[in-house]
């Protein structure tokens, strides 16, 4: 699977964080059952507004990133 996006678009910081750590489980339960690994390097795996968390590792942060050429960030809330 490439460029996949998870986009919620909730009111309360606590509900989006709270959703998209249980999103991230079901995909990767997904990828166990394919034989496929999420690519967790800095640039590939991102979260906007949090630091979610898979198995030991912290997704990074960032402020924009780009998506299929179009350049994603708070302005498009």
């Amino acid at each position: 699977m490439d460029d996949t996006i998870v986009y919620l678009p909730r009111k309360k910081h606590t509900d989006i964080k709270l959703d998209l750590n249980g999103d991230l489980t079901k995909i990767a339960e997904v990828f166990i059952r394919n034989k496929l690994v999420i690519n967790l390097k800095p640039g590939k795996t991102e979260s906007k507004l949090f630091r979610l968390h898979y198995k030991h590792h912290t997704i990074a942060s960032t402020k924009e990133y780009k998506y299929l050429d179009t350049i994603m960030d708070q302005t498009l809330i």
